[in-house]
């Protein structure tokens, strides 16, 4: 016999006490989508990661290492990732561990409640 492993929330689990939420949107046009989903995994899970760390300013904040750590993957090869998506203009470089990522990607958002 399985177990209800379903809970039931009356209010929601996940809710902040912050009043101002910021959100990160997917803003990218057909042909930019079309681009992107030809692109390697390695670069689509950078893209994805860099986008999870987005901040208000635009740009997203993680260390070469942490952002290893965080896809799987070694080092070398995010960086190649990395330096390939410079390339195709997707994200560029602000400084050390600082990444920009294009607007027509994602962009961030502020959202008032």
């Amino acid at each position: 016999m399985a177990a209800n492993v379903l809970l039931h929330h009356t209010e929601n689990p996940y809710k902040t006490d912050k009043r101002e939420t910021n959100l990160v949107l997917f803003t990218a046009s057909e042909r930019t989508a079309i681009h992107l989903v030809q692109l390697a995994p390695i670069h689509l899970r950078i893209i994805i990661a860099l986008a999870s760390k987005l901040n208000p300013s635009g740009y997203a904040c993680i260390k070469l290492y942490e952002l290893a750590h965080y896809i799987g993957n070694a080092q070398s090869y995010i960086n190649q990732g990395l330096m390939d998506l410079v390339r195709l203009g997707y994200i560029a470089k602000k400084k050390r561990g600082e990444y920009w990522v294009n607007p027509s990607l994602f962009r961030p958002a502020a959202m008032d409640w």
